[in-house]
């Protein structure tokens, strides 16, 4: 109770799998041959209907769009409530309470296909939590998010894992979120689990991860490269842990690392400095068939970044 649990693994590895069984979905809906017991909230998914579970059990999907379905944000966090005969009044509070957790109070009247890709995954989120489920299950819900809403459904999880005592099972392939968010990671190679632990324990096993395919965080990566030159045999998961022990390597090779400095050279075909690259005056775009205004007045110059430059960063 409370964990936050991240399931790893290749494509094919059983993740999906996983997190439908927990719901009671398999084999009761979806058929198929289990041996076994599952047990969630002291209830045996094979004895339970599903709709028992779903009162202990909320679950998420990879695709937010497969099960948004209604007119508006509201009528989408209010559906479920709705089918289980909720009482109107705890169904608005509830509903209000979802929404503001998930951040998504100020768009309840807008359709879930004018949201962004991390909205309609929040709003996914949202549906779920109006049940007030003790367990979230959530498979690879940022798959196909950018790095934005990726952070942004992870750090939601987190904090209704922190402030609620919401147990969190989510399976992904992005190891930087889950070096960051999980309290343990289980790892899956056909079907079987091949490794369990913290996010240290499990991100510094990199030859085995390699083995199976599941990707290490870039900072493990770059610490492995460099393990016969490190003096500790600890590998960092997180930026702030590896920029101090990579730090004290470059300040020992004489390297001062806080003179270390990226710059992009003109090419020959360039052009000169002050020639901006990209111009943007007074945009404004509206979506059809909506009332709101995604870009209004944006007004942006970016031109040549070259070290000759350094007071003018380039972004007019």
């Amino acid at each position: 109770q409370g964990d936050y649990l991240v399931v790893m693994g290749r494509i094919g590895a059983g993740k999906t799998t996983l997190c439908v069984l927990l719901t009671g979905v398999l084999p009761t809906v979806l058929g198929g041959t289990i041996r076994g017991r599952t047990e969630v909230m002291g209830l045996d998914t094979r004895r339970h209907h599903v709709y028992e579970m779903a009162q202990s059990v909320g679950m998420v999907l990879q695709d937010p769009e497969a099960q948004l379905f209604t007119s508006n944000v509201r009528s989408e966090a209010a559906f479920a409530a709705e089918n289980l005969g909720v009482p109107r009044e705890e169904m608005i509070e509830r509903i209000e309470w979802a929404l503001e957790v998930v951040r998504l109070q100020e768009f309840v009247k807008r359709a879930p296909s004018h949201l962004s890709g991390g909205q309609k995954q929040r709003l996914a989120i949202a549906a779920g939590l109006v049940m007030r489920p003790s367990v979230l299950v959530l498979d690879e819900p940022t798959s196909q998010l950018d790095p934005i809403g990726a952070q942004e459904v992870f750090s939601v999880l987190r904090g209704l894992n922190q402030d609620l005592g919401l147990t969190v099972v989510i399976s992904t392939h992005k190891s930087e979120h889950a070096a960051r968010f999980a309290d343990r990671i289980v790892v899956l190679d056909q079907g079987q689990i091949v490794a369990r632990g913290t996010p240290a324990e499990i991100f510094s096993q990199v030859e085995l991860l390699d083995q199976i395919y599941v990707q290490v965080p870039a900072v493990t990566r770059v610490e492995w490269d460099l393990k016969e030159a490190l003096e500790k045999a600890r590998f960092s998961v997180l930026l702030e842990d590896a920029q101090a022990s990579l730090g004290e390597l470059l300040d020992e090779r004489g390297v001062a690392s806080q003179s270390i400095a990226v710059g992009v050279p003109p090419t020959p075909t360039s052009p000169a400095p002050d020639v901006p690259y990209v111009v943007l005056k007074d945009i404004v775009f509206q979506y059809p068939g909506t009332d709101h205004r995604a870009l209004d007045g944006v007004s942006l110059s970016c031109l040549l970044y070259t070290s000759d430059a350094a007071d003018d960063p380039g972004l007019g």
